[in-house]
């Protein structure tokens, strides 16, 4: 019996063959020629022969460790290195770890703003696309092999390009949005050259639409910073705290921190949300408003409006009675002035938060409530943006598609972007871009923009390249190559300095940019010892303090639509996919969804009236149909889905990109339109008749009385303060004990401070070797990710409350899968841990069936047979990769531990609490997982254990398990309590 592994092209994987290599007299050659023995030679002989398993060429030029272990790469021994990538055009630190010139892992930079130590999920899966097999490989002039040799020929200056007559006029530069200091020198420099270009950037995110409000309401296109941390009330409207945004893990964390804190005399700050589909942030709020997302303006006067009533403030009376027809007309009113009310008597020490895809009018009515509620320069503060030319019409590509369809462009270079799938269909990107007689496309992967190139450009990924950023809020980092080009690609930077004639490699580019600083930041003394650091302490941009225009809050309020009757089609970026980047990863397709738990695809999400009465069920195939545009794809009933909206996902329905992306699910982009891309009212939605295999990896939601996850509300956990305690406690056993001396591990989890967001789940794949096995084995249950996010439900189907739990192998002292082992495979070790001895075990699966977790998978095939060479490049060696019918599960990153225990016996020291960090912890944005030795009574872990809030899972059947849960507890609102 056979099986094709999405992923795996050599299992199975259907279409085209492998982009083309270059032999050694630079001719093409299929990739299905590709030997190991010649790709090992291709990467260089002094690496290979460290490690002939796993080897890659490391970078000519000299790249700098974080931290120094040794003078040479010594084998077996892992080197960390400093670096960054972006969000959204900001920088986001990382230290990647590095095997033998290879590397394998990712994880934050403790030292950077943005990351703070953790990662997100997309970050974890760079591993992945680094080792892509569908990378673009090939240079190519009209569909014919070409070099960059030849391209950098053409487009230097003193070409014949006919833009370099007419000081650049015809010639477009589309670009993704970018922080980076050195873009910027070299987008002058090349300004400087032709004066009449243009420079466009392009990205799917709303960033236009909040500069554009803060513009509007403080006359300055700025950047706003939370700082959570001194809030005690939060309101979002629609606006994902937790999500990918560029500071979304240090808002998480404060947040977090806060809410770890509670204690019966401390209450966690209040949260409440309005949104459209159920989110992160929407599981994590005491109160949630479920309304259609073009609704949440009305929602925002409203609230305008309650609030400057109670403030007082002189200058705010008259609109706050202009206001006041969206209160009195507000369905939700009760809510609305519960929440205002709430505001109010907190001032200084509350935030309104607003979401990127909201329209302008919505971002200044943000700003405007949170100067009423004195949150200016105490939860909200202002810097000017980073990135280039913000809050200009440069975000926007009206200007390049008009000047296409004037034939005003000669030469369209499109360096990164991908905007013939991400943006609305009405754009018509490949009719226009067509127009253009040369038309240069710069990507990672050959996509839906490239198809159309008259010249295409392999793109290096950001762990091949040189280069730097600014974060958010302004503090610089660097980016260093941790391996050379493995298919040969170029980044921006390098086809920018080619066309501004100073072709350089990019680390020379580099250091000349640091020759000369960004203003307001010192030379640098050491430019080794900067890379080293991957962080520049005392670079973030000061303050600023606007003044809130009240004629903008009177036009916003104008411009502000009354909520509309009409079905709505709300869209969001899919949250482990983005805008489709992420697609032909396949780690991230078979990744749950963090809510609905959907994988390999995407679907249509429904409220239940809304569905009971569009007659629709879970898996129907449905149409969405608007002004004679239609896609069709399976609808699934969401309980605390707004009524009257449909929601659907960004990121799916790819038709290049990737034989793992291609295909999967539907592509939404015929219902989006240019002038309203996020939501569309008047919609229809009808049956097909068809069902559809929507796949799902949890099906139940409800406890069922079960105190699995425990939860209770601050007025309850005092009348019941030892709600928790009673299921901590362990029942008597005649089993056994068998621990021996020294460390004992466990880990504490609180649900107060996880929000879901599945980061701990990816990094337990790339640490750990996991397998994808495809949407038909995962409709089996047969997926193999050790750690699981379940979510549950309370509550009615049209107003519920969410809690999220991650479920990993608990290490259960009395374990039950250890008893019915016919061969011994599952065993305790001495320190705790409960383990899985690979070579013993027959695959009868008894442990499994008496786990009472459900925590363990099986190797139903053999998943890592013929992998690409590039994938087993990506895996982590010290880690067994498994094969076909083994055990496998949740091991603590035993791996970590005996790492640091030699590294502590070698340094004849005793291991200090917080030596041991799990792939899960580590990448945790809100530290919600802690894990250390059960022994050592000072220890963080230890100490959790003895909180009021920890409790065992099912604890009460004698498994005492190592891995206990902190208890959530909420403080709603009494008002819309009763």
């Amino acid at each position: 019996m056979t099986t094709s592994i999405p992923g795996n092209p050599a299992d199975g994987a259907s279409g085209p063959a492998l982009a083309a290599e270059r032999d050694e007299d630079d001719r093409l050659v299929p990739a299905s020629t590709l030997t190991r023995r010649r790709f090992v030679e291709s990467i260089g002989v002094g690496i290979a022969a460290l490690a002939a398993n796993a080897c890659a060429r490391q970078p000519r030029e000299r790249i700098v460790p974080y931290v120094q272990r040794s003078a040479e790469v010594v084998p077996g021994v892992a080197q960390f290195y400093a670096t960054s990538t972006a969000r959204d055009g900001y920088g986001f630190g990382l230290l990647a770890k590095s095997h033998e010139g290879r590397p394998t892992k990712l994880e934050g930079h403790p030292d950077h703003p943005a990351s703070q130590g953790a990662t997100g999920l997309r970050e974890q899966a760079e591993i992945f696309r680094l080792y892509d097999p569908d990378r673009a490989r090939a240079y190519m002039m009209r569909k014919v092999p070409s070099s960059w040799e030849t391209f950098a020929l053409a487009f230097a200056p003193g070409g014949h390009q006919p833009w370099m007559q007419r000081r650049g006029q015809g010639l477009a530069l589309v670009l993704e949005p970018s922080a980076s200091p050195l873009r910027r020198n070299l987008l002058d420099r090349l300004r400087d050259r032709y004066p009449d270009l243009s420079v466009a950037y392009h990205t799917t995110t709303g960033i236009a639409q909040r500069w554009n409000g803060a513009k509007e309401a403080l006359g300055t296109p700025a950047d706003v910073h939370y700082r959570l941390a001194n809030a005690d009330v939060l309101l979002s409207l629609d606006a994902e705290l937790c999500g990918s945004e560029p500071m979304a893990i240090p808002w998480a964390r404060q947040f977090a921190e806060r809410r770890k804190a509670v204690a019966p005399g401390t209450p966690p700050p209040r949260l409440y949300v309005v949104e459209s589909s159920l989110t992160l942030a929407g599981v994590a709020a005491d109160h949630r408003l479920a309304v259609p997302a073009s609704h949440v303006g009305a929602i925002a006067a409203a609230l305008f409006a309650a609030v400057a009533a109670s403030t007082g403030q002189a200058a705010a009376a008259p609109l706050a009675t202009a206001a006041r027809r969206f209160l009195d007309a507000s369905p939700h009113r009760r809510f609305v002035e519960a929440a205002a009310r709430d505001l109010v008597r907190h001032p200084g020490r509350c935030v309104v938060m607003v979401g990127e895809r909201q329209p302008a009018a919505v971002h200044v009515l943000g700003h405007a409530l949170n100067w009423l509620l004195e949150a200016f320069g105490a939860t909200a503060e202002f810097t000017a943006s980073s990135l280039p030319d913000a809050g200009t019409a440069a975000y926007d590509l009206a200007g390049v598609l008009s000047a296409l369809d004037a034939d005003h462009v000669d030469t369209l270079m499109t360096l990164g972007p991908n905007p013939a799938y991400t943006l609305p269909a009405d754009a018509e990107w490949e009719r226009r871009s067509l127009r253009a007689h040369e038309r240069v496309h710069l990507s990672l992967y050959e996509n839906e923009t490239s198809r159309n190139a008259t010249w295409f450009l392999p793109a290096a990924h950001f762990l091949e390249q040189w280069g730097d950023a600014r974060a958010y809020d302004g503090t610089i980092s660097f980016t260093q190559p941790l391996i050379d080009p493995l298919y040969g690609g170029k980044s921006v930077e390098e086809v920018l300095s080619v066309l501004a004639g100073n072709p350089e490699g990019g680390r020379a580019l580099l250091e000349a940019s640091w020759r000369r600083p960004p203003a307001g930041v010192a030379p640098l003394q050491n430019f080794d010892d900067a890379l080293r650091r991957g962080v520049l302490p005392g670079t973030s941009a000061p303050r600023i303090t606007p003044a809130l225009d009240m004629g903008a809050v009177s036009r916003a309020l104008g411009a502000i639509q009354a909520p509309s009757s009409a079905l709505e089609l709300d869209v969001l970026l899919d949250p482990r996919l983005g805008d489709g980047d992420g697609a032909n990863v396949a780690w991230l397709q078979e990744l749950a969804e963090p809510v609905t738990k959907v994988v390999w695809g995407n679907v249509a999400l429904v409220g239940p009236r809304t569905a009971k009465r569009l007659e629709i069920r879970d898996r129907d195939v449905v149409a969405i149909e608007h002004e004679g545009r239609r896609v069709v794809l399976p609808a699934l009933v969401e309980r605390g889905h707004a009524e009257g909206a449909v929601t659907v996902w960004l990121g799916h329905g790819r038709r290049a990109g990737g034989r793992v992306a291609r295909g999967v699910g539907t592509d939404v982009a015929p219902l989006r339109t240019s002038e309203s891309p996020w939501f569309v009212r008047g919609v229809t939605v009808v049956k097909t008749g068809a069902r559809d295999g929507v796949v799902k990896t949890q099906t139940e939601t409800e406890l069922h009385d079960r105190p699995i996850l425990l939860r209770k509300t601050m007025e309850q956990w005092k009348q019941d303060p030892d709600f928790a305690r009673v299921r901590n406690e362990d029942p008597p056993t005649i089993l056994p004990d068998r621990l021996g001396a020294g460390p004992q591990w466990g880990m504490a989890i609180d649900l107060n401070a996880c929000v879901g967001c599945s980061s701990c789940m990816m990094a337990c794949a790339v640490e750990n070797n996991l397998s994808t096995v495809g949407k038909q084995n995962v409709a089996l249950f047969r997926e193999m990710y050790w750690i699981r996010v379940d979510i549950y439900h309370r509550g009615s189907d049209e107003n519920p409350a969410f809690d999220f739990q991650p479920m990993l192998c608990q290490h259960c002292e009395k374990a039950p899968c250890e008893y019915v082992c016919p061969v011994n495979a599952t065993v305790h070790s001495p320190d705790g841990l409960n383990e899985m001895v690979y070579n013993r075990c027959v695959g009868t699966r008894f442990c499994s069936n008496n786990c009472p977790y459900k925590v363990r998978r099986f190797n139903f095939f053999n998943y890592n047979n013929a992998l690409p060479e590039t994938v087993r490049m990506g895996k982590n060696p010290e880690v067994t990769v498994r094969g076909r019918g083994v055990m496998e599960k949740c091991t603590y990153c035993v791996q970590r531990i005996r790492r640091t225990e030699i590294e502590a016996r070698v340094a004849d020291r005793d291991l200090k609490d917080g030596d041991v960090v799990t792939a899960c912890q580590q990448a945790c944005p809100t530290q919600a997982i802690v894990f250390g030795d059960l022994a050592d009574r000072s220890s963080r872990v230890a100490r959790l254990f003895e909180n009021a809030r920890i409790y065992a899972v099912l604890g009460d059947i004698g498994t005492r398990p190592r891995t206990r849960y902190l208890a959530r507890v909420t403080d709603p609102n009494p008002e819309l309590e009763t």
